[in-house]
């Protein structure tokens, strides 16, 4: 029975800045190998398609193995295994199935494991995408229940081209030899970013305290205040010396993994491939990403941060045009400094949400995403001796400048080639992804 066939009965109602979130986890993915984007789409599968188990199979050098990705449901860590289904295995990745044809080999092999795992309505579709004549893998859906597989059934095949899109852009590096430590080295990166990040927000807060208390102190009139006041600054030296050793434990990024980062490039590929997912999705099919890319803006940085980062801006501009609207990636570069720009024409930011919006935690969507984005982009600027800044467009949305120095710091110079031979001025096609 073919997918199409059970794209019946009544539609859950989709939640676009749900599927945002979710193709902002797989998209930056991407960068990390085909191992942690399996762990993403799996988990994205959970949320979006509304099923008690996903699994990710993909074709390996023997053809009754698969490496295997699988998501047990309930907010569950995604896991990484290897199953032997048999000599007819490949014929898997060929064309959609649903549990009846289960009992036929290869499907025979597949829904034995699958009830090992309590699933016993299940429904898989093949990942393929143009321009690979080989086949990228097949995405299996499952519920513990007789019945429909998944709650959004009309959505899989939508989710499985999203899914098709993201296999085919990773550059697989050897991913897979020991997923979860990678997956562990990210985490603990990126919580030093974010601690990076809080120092430098409470070196602005512990600043003020600490101007208002001086000016306190000149205005005291008795002995008790003026103690009381050399009470509060010096827990608030405390807090300062605090600070200090936060941004120097957390110092980001590290040296060994600095080199010359073209952030036009850089974004012409976040940009093509956020718009190749949410492309897929009713959600976000009305939504446009345009690039305007010059000529290459070079950067002396952290390739993997620089590359959240601007994953961070995109999707955080395409959930503030909702449906329907228009996202615009640009970069530069000017005298010795580069930059991405990400203009949105949504409803824009109030004061408040302009001065609050790289707060950490700080969210107009609490109940979508954690609201580390912007907070995660500027931790990574600053750690980079650069700047994001926020201000309204013209457009009537929100312009989001991240702008970074080409040059590397003075002491790693010393010890390079001319900077003159760094960076190359190729020019980048203007266009756009869509």
């Amino acid at each position: 029975m073919a997918i199409e066939m059970l794209a019946t009965g009544p539609a859950v109602a989709d939640q676009p800045g749900l599927s945002v979130r979710e193709f902002e986890r797989i998209t930056r993915a991407v960068g990390g190998g085909q191992a942690q984007v399996a762990a993403a789409i799996v988990e994205g599968a959970d949320e979006l398609l509304a099923c008690d188990a996903a699994v990710l199979l993909r074709p390996t050098q023997r053809a009754d193995v698969h490496a295997v990705t699988r998501a047990p449901g309930e907010g569950s860590e995604a896991l990484h295994e290897r199953w032997e289904l048999g000599p007819e295995a490949p014929r898997l990745f060929e064309r959609a199935c649903h549990a009846p044809d289960g009992w036929r080999a290869p499907w025979s092999g597949l829904r034995m494991r699958l009830r090992g795992m309590n699933v016993r309505s299940w429904a898989s579709v093949p990942l393929q995408c143009e321009g690979h004549a080989e086949p990228l893998g097949a995405l299996v859906v499952g519920a513990h229940s007789e019945g429909r597989p998944c709650g959004r059934m009309h959505r899989l095949p939508d989710f499985a081209l999203s899914a098709s899109a993201a296999l085919a852009a990773t550059d697989d590096c050897g991913a897979d030899i020991q997923p979860t430590e990678a997956r562990g080295r990210e985490h603990l990166r990126r919580v030093g970013s974010l601690a990076f990040g809080v120092s430098h927000s409470l070196g602005n807060i512990f600043g003020a305290i600490l101007g208002n208390l001086h000016f306190l102190e000149e205005e005291a009139s008795s002995d008790e205040q003026r103690e009381l006041i050399a009470r509060v600054v010096q827990s608030t030296a405390q807090g300062i010396e605090l600070m200090h050793d936060l941004q120097l434990f957390t110092h980001a990024p590290v040296a060994s993994e600095m080199g010359v980062v073209d952030l036009s490039r850089l974004a012409a590929e976040v940009a093509d491939l956020a718009m190749r997912l949410c492309g897929h999705w009713p959600g976000c099919r009305g939504v446009e990403i345009d690039t305007e890319l010059g000529a290459a803006a070079p950067v002396w940085g952290d390739r993997s941060q620089l590359r959240d980062s601007i994953v961070a801006l995109v999707f955080n501009a395409v959930q503030a045009v909702g449906r329907e609207g228009r996202v615009v990636v640009r970069s530069a570069r000017e005298g010795r400094t580069s930059e991405v720009r990400v203009i949105d024409d949504g409803p824009g930011m109030t004061d408040d949400v302009l001065r609050r919006a790289t707060e950490p935690f700080f969210s107009t969507h609490p109940t979508l995403h954690q609201g580390l984005g912007l907070t995660l982009a500027r931790a990574v600027a600053v750690g980079h001796r650069g700047a994001l800044t926020l201000h309204r467009a013209r457009t009537g949305g929100t312009q989001v400048t991240f702008r970074l120095p080409q040059d590397p710091p003075a002491e790693e110079r010393s010890e390079m080639l001319p900077s003159v031979s760094m960076f190359s001025t190729t020019q980048h096609r203007k266009g756009h992804t869509r």
